[in-house]
């Protein structure tokens, strides 16, 4: 094996859905491995899960393993305030003898809000996220900084109210790293050095995330590539993400990214919201039922009184807003049968943490496109 022959072959799979199961296995195994409030804790725990992953599988073309390789984190983790985010720079790197080491490529790692408390936790940060129903400006945004601008002109690119403050967070957070070596403290500083030390050309950057840090994986993208000069191509991979803006704001993400594939289960209410809100839908690539009667046909669980009132009492509003999955390339699961099926018992909360956790997504995916990615020897539990 040479690291220079196999490189470009490593790095063309890299920005296809190759890699896909690896990209879940960062947002939605090693992410999760510590939900505490403990700054350095998380730092360790989530470092040292990152550490142990297994080695990049093989891509075609590629006949023999790397002489040496190895997972780090250059930067991060970080978790904001009430353990909303946490956000990490994953690098996969390989040598041929030990003391010359080639990145592969790097990962900008985010995970939202942890729902497995059981309650509504999660449908509550989704209302949240629509406090006011006024979108916030992109260009704004991207071009001045400025994330509580509101956007009038429904013609221009705009993000929720939810995810402009999310990516704030994300964007100041500071750099706390274990090794201490005092490189800038933000992911966009961080990133814009090592593109002038000459460490990013040509390397692939992909941002990945699961649920709401899936929705905060397509804006940070989008901003890294628009803002931080000379960077390397940027791929994005969001499992199960909620809309993060309007039309014109997927416009944004198509334009900014390489290529982009997002990950979907259609009995997933999460990433239904807010697109496919209430009204039935008819398409080969749409959910059947929108979030207030997700479940009715499959004899699910109903939709709680709260949640539905809130939908009967917003739904306008939302619709006028246009919210709309950025057009990247759609992967569509095919969906999983309803534990409430059987057992009746299910709760609404339970048969959503079932639907919409990195488990049911890692079984989907190697069902319905086992033929196109590698597989990856995580349990996802």
């Amino acid at each position: 094996m040479s690291v220079s022959n196999d490189l470009p072959i490593y790095r063309q799979a890299v920005g296809t859905e190759f890699y896909s199961m690896v990209y879940l296995a960062l947002c939605g195994y090693a992410a999760y491995q510590d939900m505490s409030n403990d700054d350095k804790q998380v730092t360790a725990v989530v470092a040292e899960a990152v550490g142990g992953l297994p080695m990049l599988p093989l891509p075609a073309g590629v006949t023999e393993a790397p002489a040496q390789w190895r997972w780090m984190v250059p930067w991060g983790p970080f978790i904001t305030d009430l353990n909303a985010n946490l956000l990490f720079v994953a690098s996969y790197q390989i040598s041929d003898d030990g003391n010359t080491w080639t990145t592969v490529f790097n990962a900008a790692v985010v995970r939202g809000t942890d729902i497995s408390t059981g309650d509504l936790a999660l449908l509550t940060q989704l209302k949240e996220d629509l406090d006011d129903f006024h979108l916030r400006s992109w260009a704004d945004i991207r071009d001045h900084d400025k994330f509580e601008s509101r956007l009038d002109d429904l013609s221009q690119p705009g993000v929720s109210h939810g995810t402009a403050l999310g990516l704030r967070k994300l964007l100041s957070m500071p750099d706390n790293r274990l090794d201490n070596v005092n490189p800038p403290d933000g992911l966009k500083p961080f990133l814009a050095m090592e593109v002038a030390n000459g460490d990013l050309a040509g390397v692939p950057l992909v941002v990945t995330g699961h649920s709401l840090g899936a929705c905060q994986s397509i804006v940070l993208a989008t901003y890294l590539a628009q803002t931080v000069s000379g960077l390397g191509p940027v791929y994005l991979h969001p499992f199960a993400p909620p809309t993060p803006g309007n039309d014109k704001m997927g416009d944004q993400v198509v334009d900014a990214v390489e290529a982009g594939y997002l990950w979907w289960n259609p009995l997933d209410i999460v990433p239904n919201a807010y697109w496919n809100i209430d009204n039935p839908v008819n398409s080969d690539t749409a959910a059947p039922f929108g979030i207030k009667q997700h479940w009715g046909s499959y004899g699910g669980p109903k939709c709680p009184d709260e949640l539905q009132a809130f939908i009967d009492e917003r739904k306008n509003d939302i619709a006028g807003l246009n919210y709309t999955q950025p057009p990247i390339t759609d992967c569509r699961l095919n969906g999983a049968t309803l534990r409430y099926a059987t057992n009746s018992k299910v709760t609404y909360v339970e048969e959503l943490m079932f639907q919409h956790f990195p488990p049911i997504y890692a079984h989907l995916m190697k069902l319905d496109y086992g033929s196109q990615i590698a597989p990856y020897a995580v349990n996802f539990g």
